[in-house]
């Protein structure tokens, strides 16, 4: 498997976690390696699904992870595979932000990047999100 552009830049440290694994800690309050499951970023994932609402991608498993720089300090991802490549996902605001939308959770959802980053901050009635590449 190979890691994307979007993927490489973390370093990565312990087991992947499935996302039903993932989201019964995350309901349970409960921390999983180490790292308290406290971003919006997982409820969104918990509560719109591990899949892409564009092109359906499922989200396969959940990395530990950290940004070049921060030291010590550790999140989780959300992968799939396409092609054999990974995929990172991204919450998604439904209406932008820079177009009057929220970040209330109902306005936001799950994507992977590449849909994500078509779509940009086009609204659902001008967004024409064309499909990740298979």
């Amino acid at each position: 498997m190979n890691r994307s552009k979007h993927t490489k830049r973390y370093e990565r440290r312990g087991r992947m976690v499935s996302p039903q694994t993932f989201f019964a800690a995350l309901r349970a309050g409960e921390p999983i390696q180490g790292v308290w499951l406290n971003s919006r970023r997982y409820h969104v994932f918990c509560e719109s699904g591990a899949t892409c609402v564009e092109c359906g991608l499922e989200g396969l498993y959940f990395a530990r992870e950290r940004s070049p720089g921060q030291k010590g300090k550790f999140h989780f991802n959300l992968y799939g595979i396409q092609n054999g490549t990974e995929v990172l996902f991204t919450r998604d605001h439904i209406q932008p932000l820079s177009k009057g939308g929220s970040n209330k959770l109902e306005n936001q959802q799950t994507m992977c990047a590449f849909c994500n980053q078509r779509k940009g901050n086009k609204t659902p009635e001008s967004s024409q999100v064309v499909k990740a590449p298979s």
